[in-house]
């Protein structure tokens, strides 16, 4: 508890200067609390060298193997008789269609066409479970195989899922620690923040925005970010070898090395 105590210390004397020139306000207070967890690696379970070695070590052990295969030999996939548009066959997960842009503000004035990856305005979820561990905070990470992955594996937030996903539209597992982000359809097609309607989850939300996502590959995607607070007594045993606790100190160390930290905890991290 001492290096939590020496923060307290520390927050306390950068708002006794900031007051002298500015109001303190819960903002202010806010980019200190988190000013002074970037300042030094205050992990209580593991420093750096152990989430690296922890790191490279499931990427020699991962199990999972991506190659190209022709678009016409993927599996429950293909055009739309219709609309030539590639899509699911059970029409979840996202579809590839086609656009014509007129412009004359760009490289190529006139415009141009282009296929787009379309997942709706309103399709992903990226979470990030935040909990103090003797008083510091902590971050729950995971270290996350995906298909078109540079390196395979890299490290991402607590959850990361397609709506479709997390409706089981795979047919598979729901994803871990979805309880703690999950979000329930409205009947005006919004989305009710089940954090608000289940007691039995302790929780408080530090962060949620819908943000947009690359719109020269996505058409109008949007992704809603979430930080969730959890008190210091709640319990959150990690479901996997994959899950690691690192601070913000950590993370933001390993944005300065190559093809670690993906783009959606890259994102979360900006929202601090």
């Amino acid at each position: 508890m001492r290096e939590a105590q020496r923060n307290d210390q520390l927050k306390k004397s950068l708002l006794d200067i900031i007051g002298k020139y500015h109001e303190i306000n819960d903002v202010l207070i806010g980019r200190v609390d988190t000013l002074v967890e970037t300042i030094v690696d205050d992990n209580q379970l593991c420093d750096l060298k152990g989430i690296m070695s922890w790191f490279y070590e499931l990427k020699d052990q991962i199990d999972f193997s991506v190659r190209p295969i022709p678009l016409n030999d993927v599996v429950g996939w293909g055009p739309n008789r219709g609309t030539g548009n590639i899509e699911h066959e059970k029409g979840e997960f996202f579809s590839v269609i086609g656009v014509r842009v007129s412009t004359t503000i760009r490289e190529r004035k006139g415009g141009w066409d282009q296929p787009m990856i379309d997942q709706g305005t309103k399709s992903s979820l990226v979470g990030l479970l935040r909990k103090p561990i003797n008083g510091i905070p902590h971050y729950l990470i995971e270290a996350k195989a995906e298909p078109g992955n540079f390196g395979t594996l890299q490290l991402s937030p607590t959850l990361q899922v397609t709506f479709s996903n997390l409706l089981r539209a795979h047919e598979g597992r729901k994803p871990n620690y979805a309880e703690y982000f999950e979000e329930l359809a409205g009947t005006d097609g919004e989305y009710v923040d089940v954090l608000k309607e289940w007691t039995e989850i302790p929780g408080k939300i530090r962060y949620r925005q819908w943000l947009p996502e690359d719109g020269g590959r996505f058409f109008k995607k949007r992704i809603l970010f979430k930080i969730v607070d959890l008190p210091p007594d709640k319990e959150v045993p990690l479901r996997s070898d994959n899950f690691i606790w690192l601070t913000l100190f950590q993370m933001k160390e390993l944005l300065c090395c190559d093809n670690i930290i993906n783009p959606h905890l890259r994102s979360l991290i900006s929202c601090l």
